[in-house]
């Protein structure tokens, strides 16, 4: 996407599990952040781009966008704001920056909420997570539309034969046409 007077950025459409469905982010920085909140066990659902109403906020703010807004397992709530990768690293922020930071930590502390915000150094630092997200996201968003009802019964015959399992073996019990996956019994035999 470009955007008015600056370079061309990503644009990213992803499934989100935890967000209860589809999310279109424009940063590496956002989708880095979303894939990590996926696979933190300390996040049970979160919001992309939160808007805060602005009869919440002070009447010298009508309102911000927080990047999420996250339900956590412990019952809080946090709001996160997720700098970019390409923001210059002056080491010191600008003034604007100061005061939008201010001004969320106040809206923060207003909705009853924690404010974080998530730098580069914290999400490279989450690289080996996001990565392991990425796959396991991928192969959520892939599944979400087929159903393996109709093997449910048979599935659950050859567990209760022989619990330990691997997926290609119990795959080389599923009909090809009724898999989920499709062909991939079948692409199994042919790797052997």
């Amino acid at each position: 996407a470009l955007r008015r007077g600056q370079r061309s950025h990503n644009l990213w459409y992803l499934y989100g599990p935890k967000a209860g469905g589809d999310l279109v982010l424009s940063s590496d920085a956002e989708v880095m952040n979303a894939w990590w909140m996926e696979l933190d066990p300390s996040i049970k659902t979160y919001q992309i781009g939160t808007r805060t109403p602005p009869e919440r906020s002070s009447d010298a703010s009508p309102g911000t966008v927080f990047d999420a807004r996250i339900s956590l397992s412990s019952g809080g709530t946090q709001v996160r704001e997720v700098e970019s990768f390409d923001l210059p690293s002056s080491g010191s922020p600008s003034e604007r920056a100061r005061q939008q930071l201010q001004t969320q930590e106040q809206l923060a502390a207003l909705l009853g909420c924690t404010f974080s915000r998530v730098g580069p150094a914290q999400l490279r630092a989450q690289e080996v997570l996001t990565s392991n997200a990425k796959i396991a996201v991928a192969t959520l968003s892939a599944a979400r539309l087929h159903s393996i009802e109709g093997q449910h019964a048979s599935l659950l015959a050859l567990l209760k034969r022989n619990p330990n399992w691997i997926v290609e073996d119990v795959l080389k019990h599923v009909d090809a046409e009724d898999h989920p996956l499709g062909p991939v019994p079948a692409l199994t035999e042919r790797l052997h």
